[in-house]
């Protein structure tokens, strides 16, 4: 196969930079203002937090490695939500843009803790917070299972069984291991979470070579007398 690429004009070239100067734009401003007008030592805010306090590099390395997973998770759903928008397939478009969602909400809890400090603004538990995410997991199994059991939803379950184990582990064992068993469940979950979204993507992304590939070595006439829209 022929390089059908070329060399951009410096017009093509420069184009893309726009979007990138509006986010660096948004970036500095927001983190000049929140650093001009907050009461919080500029160190504490932009140093990492081990330097900062002289602490040990592998504190908080699960955590980190935990992050990273929600990261990579969140990233491939809404790619793989972008491949299918584009490829015409409606189902795993809705599937994969609610899971980007959803990804993007884990991770952020997990970053911030944000069921602490939800629990904590509304006087509830921690567990009334964990009832709201698990309800949205459920809401979305339940308004996608049909695309999800054509994906490897074995690791799906693996994943939500680890989660689960977390929550459970995290609720009513305080005493031994306890931090052990909840972080450990919690970290198995984020690797099988990420782990299928990645795997999804190389699936979808080979369907779609595939169909292209078909398509470019199928004769014209044969084309007209195939049907459209079923699953290859």
């Amino acid at each position: 196969m022929s390089e059908r690429r070329h060399q951009p004009s410096w017009r093509q070239g420069l184009g893309p930079l726009v979007p990138v100067a509006i986010s660096w734009a948004i970036a500095a401003t927001t983190l000049i203002s929140f650093v001009a007008n907050s009461d919080i030592p500029t160190d504490a805010l932009l140093l990492d937090s081990n330097a900062y306090n002289r602490a040990p590099w592998y504190i908080g390395m699960v955590s980190s490695i935990g992050v990273l997973g929600w990261a990579v998770g969140a990233t491939t759903a809404a790619w793989l939500a972008w491949l299918a928008k584009i490829s015409g397939r409606v189902g795993a478009h809705q599937t994969f843009r609610g899971a980007a969602y959803l990804t993007t909400l884990l991770l952020l809890d997990d970053l911030f803790q944000l069921h602490i400090v939800a629990s904590q603004m509304l006087g509830v538990s921690k567990a009334v917070i964990y009832l709201g995410y698990l309800g949205l997991v459920f809401w979305w199994l339940a308004s996608n299972a049909a695309e999800l059991l054509r994906t490897r939803w074995p690791i799906l379950i693996a994943a939500l069984a680890a989660f689960g184990g977390s929550v459970v582990v995290d609720q009513l064992w305080t005493e031994g291991h306890a931090l052990l068993m909840e972080d450990t469940f919690k970290i198995l979950g984020t690797i099988a979470w990420a782990q299928y979204h990645v795997l999804t993507c190389a699936d979808i992304t080979r369907s779609l070579i595939r169909s292209s590939s078909a398509q470019r070595s199928t004769p014209v006439f044969a084309q007209d007398l195939q049907t459209p829209g079923l699953p290859d």
